[in-house]
């Protein structure tokens, strides 16, 4: 199996800038299984950014009783956190993430 984990951000939702200031909605995560587009695991949350969902997401899946060995997980850089790296190490499981760029000669 390989799992994609992918945000959607509504129009209405995630940060949204009016007159300088920031008003908090709401960030939608899905993991979909990359062969069928099946949704296995979607989680609404309020942080502004991505950069703590792998773990959730991951655990999430678990506590639902789906096995990730053997499983491939496909993530944008933006969930490629040390301590997500550390976890998925420690997990033994098997990820692919997007390499973050640093700068425009990359």
């Amino acid at each position: 199996m390989i799992l994609k984990l992918i945000w959607v951000i509504q129009n209405q939702d995630g940060w949204k800038y009016k007159k300088h200031a920031k008003e908090q909605g709401l960030n939608s995560q899905f993991t979909v299984d990359s062969d069928s587009g099946i949704v296995l695991g979607v989680d609404v949350v309020s942080d502004p950014t991505d950069h703590h969902q792998l773990i959730p997401q991951i655990e999430n899946l678990q506590n639902n009783g789906f096995d990730l060995t053997n499983t491939k997980i496909l993530a944008d850089s933006i969930y490629g956190t040390k301590e997500a790296l550390e976890y998925l190490e420690k997990n033994g499981l098997d990820a692919y993430i997007s390499k973050q760029k640093t700068s425009n000669h990359e």
